[in-house]
């Protein structure tokens, strides 16, 4: 269930970027508020209050894994159209039917809301924020945070911070897809 939970949030998260795409977004101008083409995304993620076994963080190390608590970065390219937006912001509306949004505030400049999650095992449910600001339509960036309760074999939350952001690249996508993601290699 927590996984499960950490994929809805970080799902929704990455879906931010689709809000604009809702007509309410458009009403003030003639026109989509960002590019619509190829992006160059960069997340960051970290979780704190992981509870691990006994000894194995230092296996992980060993074996050349990062820790459960340091922050873990994905840079990857993808293909914004405004069919692949539509889909995305119905998507987010449907994420899970155990989580719930208010605090909803979108407008061409940002998108943000709170959510929560529940679970039908004892103690465990989430609950968090997300924003997403959108500096000019070539370039946004966010943040989400949510606090995770684990239940009562593991009575410390989990918090995990997920930051984003994304430039316009290319009115070409190239043979990129609509809805794919192309990791890009950090030198």
């Amino acid at each position: 269930m927590v996984h499960h939970i950490i994929r809805t949030f970080i799902a929704s998260s990455a879906l931010l970027i689709a809000a604009l795409s809702t007509p309410a977004c458009w009403a003030q101008t003639d026109q989509a508020p960002v590019k619509m083409g190829l992006w160059h995304v960069t997340v960051t993620q970290t979780v704190t209050g992981m509870q691990l076994p006994p000894g194995a963080a230092e296996k992980l190390k060993e074996m050349g894994r990062p820790a459960p608590d340091a922050p873990r970065t994905s840079v990857y390219q993808t293909c914004m159209t405004p069919e692949e937006w539509e889909k995305n912001m119905s998507q987010m509306q449907t994420v899970n039917k155990n989580c719930t949004r208010s605090n909803i505030v979108q407008n061409p400049h940002q998108m943000s809301f709170d959510m929560t999650c529940t679970s039908e095992r004892e103690g465990e449910g989430a609950t968090g924020h997300m924003q997403m600001i959108y500096d000019s339509p070539e370039r946004a960036h966010g943040l989400m945070t949510m606090k995770i309760q684990q239940g009562a074999a593991s009575p410390t939350p989990m918090n995990v911070a997920v930051k984003m952001d994304t430039h316009f690249l290319n009115s070409n996508c190239g043979d990129l897809k609509p809805g794919e993601n192309k990791p890009v290699v950090q030198k």
